[in-house]
């Protein structure tokens, strides 16, 4: 064990290493841990590895007779945040609340106004087809997005640039999934991992204690082995006498799944050695101590002899590793969401300015709610009488009131967007109202937190509670 490693026993946890729950978990009733690999064990140096496929990219699509010209556009890390959805038709990237209303939005990287929002989205119901729409879920869409929306300003500034809108997103998805598949981007990562990965010296023993606790562990992951191995190595070698190698950690190791399919299609696992080769053996029950490449959920619940909800996935992906484990096999869910740190220390540090805004906000409601009933009190009076002009006046004085309190809430509010993000405010709110990507973290993931370590906080047999479900009336009756 390391000995720097320290999980405080009986004292509060950390709130930005806490886990938040959104329906009842209780560990005990847990047999069997899965674990993702990218961006859920292995925590990546962001910006590091974000403008490495934003370049790579580049030169992909250079090489399909895009101008060169493209190669002296700078990427902006801060640009996009997960979440968001690209219209492909209209070179827009825009922000929707839980309601699926655009609350704010880009045309390449320039600000939508109110009106074009209103013109091109609530004019008339808007169908989110894929086949216009795409949803940036995941951090690996980043760069892509980034990148779109400079190519979108790119062909807007030049006429001869023939492209549309939608090609434009198209080629640059072609291009990242490419260097994701071709391994132009994981060659470059596995030979420098210290300048692409973080180590969490937290995370070995967090592993153990789930062990000890009588856990069985999978690793269940896309990438493949050669790359894995690299990754897992550095990770989780030397770190714990008891655990030789990082494959020891887990009882059954799965790479190239193909996620999400490996939920819903009945692929066999293939089995394979240490150096990535096929041993030609489709197998339907799989050993400790072997490895895994392909294979299908329902043969891995035959193995572990556990099924449905005995069993917790633990990844970062909304559809291919929460949504689906819970459309497949009823397995419980556990989603990493990395930006949910700093969420929690911006909100924490502006504790006070967020308090303000809301204490506004009530007051605001209030007044609006005086002024129509001031309004309503003077259409029932005398017409011209002295009573109705003196509530008339009332009226309007409220109403301005209503409109100082606007406008210092607007200030306010960009405050607050400018410490989380200066574009697109915060990830899981917008305004005060749950955003898409803050329902859908509600309403797919039974807990979700930071990073994987965070368990280790908890005792492996932890009973996960939920907090009061609160209609708008019950919260009315309760004052909040």
């Amino acid at each position: 064990m390391n000995a720097d490693v320290v999980f405080p026993q009986n004292a509060t946890v950390p709130m930005e290493r806490r886990i938040f729950v959104n329906r009842h978990l209780h560990m005990a009733n847990i047999s069997a841990i899965g674990f993702d690999m990218d961006y859920t064990i292995a925590r990546y140096r962001r910006q590091a590895v974000e403008r490495l496929a934003y370049d790579i990219t580049i030169n992909k699509l250079i090489q399909r007779g895009y101008p060169e010209e493209i190669r002296k556009i700078p990427y902006d890390p801060h640009f996009v945040i997960r979440g968001l959805i690209v219209d492909k038709q209209l070179g827009n990237i825009i922000k929707l609340d839980r309601h699926r209303e655009v609350c704010r939005g880009f045309h390449g990287s320039t600000k939508l106004k109110t009106n074009d929002i209103r013109n091109h989205y609530f004019k008339k119901k808007t169908l989110w087809e894929a086949t216009r729409f795409t949803r940036v879920d995941t951090l690996f869409s980043l760069p892509e997005v980034c990148l779109y929306a400079k190519l979108i300003d790119y062909s807007d500034a030049h006429a001869e640039f023939k492209k549309s809108y939608s090609d434009l997103f198209e080629d640059t998805r072609s291009c990242i999934d490419e260097a994701h598949a071709d391994d132009s981007l994981k060659s470059i990562v596995s030979s420098n991992l210290e300048t692409y990965l973080e180590r969490d010296l937290q995370l070995p023993e967090t592993l153990h204690r789930l062990r000890c606790a009588g856990k069985k562990l999978f690793l269940l992951t896309n990438s493949l082995l050669p790359y894995t191995e690299k990754v897992m190595t550095y990770l989780l070698n030397s770190f714990h006498a008891e655990y030789p190698s990082w494959r020891d950690y887990f009882d059954i190791v799965m790479v190239g799944a193909q996620k999400p399919s490996f939920f819903s299609h009945l692929e066999p696992f293939v089995e394979i050695d240490d150096n990535n080769q096929n041993l030609g053996n489709i197998v339907r029950v799989l050993e400790r101590g072997h490895l895994y490449q392909g294979g299908n959920f329902t043969d891995l619940e035959a193995t572990l002899g556990i099924h449905g909800e005995q069993i917790l996935y633990v990844g970062d992906h909304i559809y291919g590793d929460i949504l689906r484990t819970k459309k497949a096999g009823f397995w419980r869910t556990a989603l990493v969401v990395e930006e949910l740190e700093d969420d929690i220390r911006h909100t924490l540090t502006h504790a006070p300015v967020l308090s303000e805004l809301e204490t506004l906000a009530k007051e605001r409601r209030y007044l609006a709610t005086l002024a129509g009933w001031q309004t309503e009190e003077a259409n029932q009076q005398i017409p011209g009488s002295s009573a109705q002009i003196h509530t008339q006046i009332a009226a309007e004085e409220t109403r301005q009131q209503v409109k100082r309190l606007d406008e210092q809430m607007h200030r306010l509010g960009e405050v607050i967007d400018r410490t989380y993000n200066n574009r697109w405010g915060m990830i899981f709110k917008d305004k005060g109202h749950t955003t898409r990507f803050g329902e859908q973290v509600s309403n797919f993931a039974c807990v979700y937190t930071g990073r994987v370590s965070n368990f280790g906080f908890y005792d492996p047999q932890h009973e996960y509670w939920t907090p009061p479900d609160l209609m708008p009336h019950e919260q009315d009756i309760r004052g909040w």
